[in-house]
C-alpha cells in the first residue's frame, strides 16, 4: 500500500487509459484533507442552524412580521448564491484555477461568519439587510468550494475523497450538535453565540492552510495538462459541455433526481423544525407531559442526523462484505434513498417531537448513502475532462431543491403551527 508521500509519482502521469485511471483512484488516501472540509461545513452549519438564534440578536420575535419575511428572504439567499455558482463558478472564476478557488471559497466563508461574529454580537447591529450579503457570502463560498474541492483532490484517490467526504457530516453536525447543547448549558448566551462564529471564520483560515499542504499546486496542475482537467473555463465551454450531455450527464441522471429530493427534504425538515419546536419544554408528545429543552431536543435531532449520514457516507464508500451491492446501483440508490426521504420528511413535519429525530436519521442516511455512491459513480464513468461540471450540476440539482425549501420554510411553519409549551 502506497504512503501519503509515495502519491506523488501517480499524480506526476497523466492517465492516459481507463485502467491507469483506475490505479490512479485507488492510491493511498491523503486523511489530513479532512481538515480542510470540516471547518467550511461548520461554518454553512452555523448560518444554516443557528439561523433562529440570529433572528433574536436582531430583536425579531414575531414570525408573521415584514422583519421576519425579509430575515427568511435572506437565509435563502444563501442556498440561492450557491445555486448559481455551483455551476457558474466555472464563468465567473475562470480567471481561477480549481484549486485557487477553494482558497475563494474558504475566504468567503470566513468572512461570513465573521461578520456575524463582530457586527451582530460585538458591534451588537440589528440590520435585517446586512443578512442578505451575510447569506450571499456564505452561498457563494460553499457553492464554489465544495464541487471544485471534491473534483481537485479526485487525482489524490477514491479513498482520499472518502476522508473529504466524510468530512463533512463531521463539520456540519459538529456546530449544530455542539451548538445546541452548549446553547441549552447558558440559553440566551449572546458571547457564547458570537463565540461560535468568531471560532468558525478563524477555522476557516485554517482550512485553507490544511489544503495547501494537502493538496500541492501539481496534483491538480500535471492531471489537468493531460485530461482537461480543469473543466470549462467560459461560457461558451459551458455550452459545448452541455451540448455533450450524453457523456456525463445520462449516466447520473438518477443521482440528480436523488439529490433534488433530499436535499428539499432535509432543509425544509430541519428549519422548520427550528420554528416548530421553538419553546422552553417541548412536549415530546401532543398532549402528554413529557417534556424536553428545545436545545437538547434540536441536539438529538441533529445526533440522529449526523448518525444516518456518517453511516451512510462511510459504508458506501468503502462497503464491507455485508453491505447490499443493490444500493450500490444508480436506479436502486435513487429509489432507496427516495423511500428515505420521504418518509423522514413526514415524520418530521407531523408535530410529534419524539419522532422528529427518527424522521432526520431516515432523511440524512439516504442524503450520505446517495453522496458517496455518486461522486465515487462520477470518478468511475464520467470522462475526467467533465468531472468539475458533472460535480457541480449534480450539486446544482440539490441545491435547487434546498433554495425551494427554504423559500418554503416560513409558509410552512406557520401553516403547521408551533406546538403549545409545557412550560411550567
Amino acid at each position: 500500500m502506497l504512503k501519503d508521500d509515495e502519491n506523488q509519482h501517480l499524480i506526476n502521469e497523466v492517465p492516459e487509459h481507463k485502467a491507469d485511471q483506475e490505479v490512479l483512484l485507488d492510491s493511498a488516501p491523503t486523511r489530513k484533507i479532512v481538515c480542510a472540509v470540516v471547518p467550511m461545513f461548520m461554518g454553512y452549519a452555523a448560518l444554516v442552524s443557528f439561523q433562529s438564534d440570529i433572528k433574536d440578536r436582531l430583536g425579531i420575535h414575531s414570525e408573521s412580521s415584514d422583519e421576519s419575511y425579509a430575515f427568511g428572504e435572506a437565509v435563502s439567499m444563501l442556498f440561492l448564491a450557491a445555486l448559481v455558482f455551483r455551476l457558474l463558478h466555472n464563468v465567473f472564476l475562470s480567471w481561477l484555477s480549481p484549486r485557487q478557488r477553494v482558497f475563494f471559497g474558504c475566504a468567503l466563508m470566513c468572512l461570513a461568519t465573521g461578520t456575524v461574529a463582530v457586527v451582530y454580537y460585538a458591534l451588537r447591529w440589528t440590520s435585517v439587510w446586512l443578512a442578505y450579503v451575510i447569506y450571499v457570502c456564505g452561498g457563494i463560498a460553499i457553492g464554489t468550494f465544495e464541487a471544485n474541492l471534491v473534483s481537485s483532490i479526485t487525482p489524490l484517490g477514491h479513498q482520499t475523497k472518502k476522508w473529504a467526504v466524510i468530512g463533512m457530516p463531521l463539520g456540519y453536525n459538529g456546530v449544530s450538535i455542539g451548538g445546541f447543547f452548549l446553547f441549552a448549558l447558558a440559553p440566551s448566551n449572546a458571547y457564547l453565540q458570537g463565540g461560535v462564529f468568531g471560532a468558525t471564520s478563524l477555522l476557516c483560515v485554517v482550512a485553507a492552510c490544511i489544503f495547501a499542504i494537502a493538496v500541492p499546486s501539481d496534483v491538480s496542475t500535471t492531471i489537468a495538462q493531460g485530461t482537461e482537467f480543469n473543466g470549462v473555463s467560459s461560457l461558451a465551454e459551458l455550452t459545448a459541455s452541455l451540448r455533450e450531455w450524453r457523456e456525463w450527464i445520462a449516466p447520473i441522471a438518477p443521482n440528480l433526481v436523488s439529490l433534488f429530493t433530499d436535499m428539499f427534504a432535509c432543509i425544509l425538515a430541519s428549519t422548520v423544525a427550528l420554528y416548530v419546536f421553538k419553546v422552553g419544554n417541548v412536549p415530546l408528545v401532543p398532549g402528554r407531559c413529557a417534556t424536553m429543552p428545545y436545545n437538547v431536543l434540536q441536539g438529538v435531532f441533529n445526533i440522529c442526523g449526523f448518525l444516518g449520514d456518517f453511516t451512510a457516507r462511510t459504508v458506501a464508500y468503502s462497503p464491507p462484505s455485508w453491505w447490499p451491492t443493490s444500493l450500490m446501483t444508480p436506479n436502486g440508490n435513487t429509489l432507496r434513498c427516495l423511500v428515505f426521504t420521504c418518509t423522514g420528511l413526514a415524520l418530521c413535519l407531523c408535530r410529534v417531537a419524539i419522532l422528529s429525530p427518527i424522521g432526520m436519521l431516515l432523511i440524512m442516511f439516504g442524503n450520505g448513502l446517495m453522496y458517496a455512491t455518486t461522486t465515487r459513480r462520477i470518478d468511475t464513468v464520467v470522462p475526467w475532462k467533465y468531472n468539475i461540471i458533472a460535480v457541480s450540476l449534480w450539486l446544482f440539482t440539490g441545491d435547487c431543491g434546498s433554495y425551494i425549501a427554504s423559500t418554503l420554510t416560513t409558509p410552512i411553519s406557520n401553516a403547521v403551527g408551533r406546538v403549545a409549551s409545557c412550560d411550567k
